[in-house]
């Protein structure tokens, strides 16, 4: 599983963006194998935490499909977070704290590309 989520991560740059629009949604959808692996407390640089932040830097994507896919892979992986955090997968608590500190990045990510998302879907003014 390292090897995929490393080769998934690396191709976030690709300059292709079907497969960056690819990378994004599966590194989303293994979110649940990644969150809690074995129930040990998760490292300062564990994967949960470099693909919560891969995830984060293309919503800022110019291209359309691939910040879509960006926001859709985010949506996948929090809603594998709320999961997590009900105790579906046993997180420790070490993992929550963790993850919790990174909540004001990511909502200043996403306060960052809301002007960004609602002109390129033409929501808001």
């Amino acid at each position: 599983m390292p090897s995929i989520l490393a080769m998934l991560a690396a191709r976030l740059e690709d300059p292709q963006p079907m497969v960056r629009i690819n990378s994004c949604w599966a590194l989303g959808r293994f979110a649940p194998w990644v969150l809690a692996p074995g129930g040990a407390p998760a490292p300062p640089d564990s994967a949960a935490l470099r693909i919560l932040r891969a995830l984060l830097a293309r919503t800022r994507e110019h291209n359309a499909c691939v910040h879509y896919a960006a926001c859709s892979g985010l949506s996948a992986f929090l809603e594998a977070v709320k999961g997590a955090s009900a105790g579906e997968r046993g997180w420790s608590d070490a993992e929550a704290a963790l993850l919790a500190a990174e909540a004001p990045a990511v909502l200043a990510q996403l306060m960052a590309c809301l002007p960004l998302y609602t002109r390129k879907c033409g929501v808001g003014g």
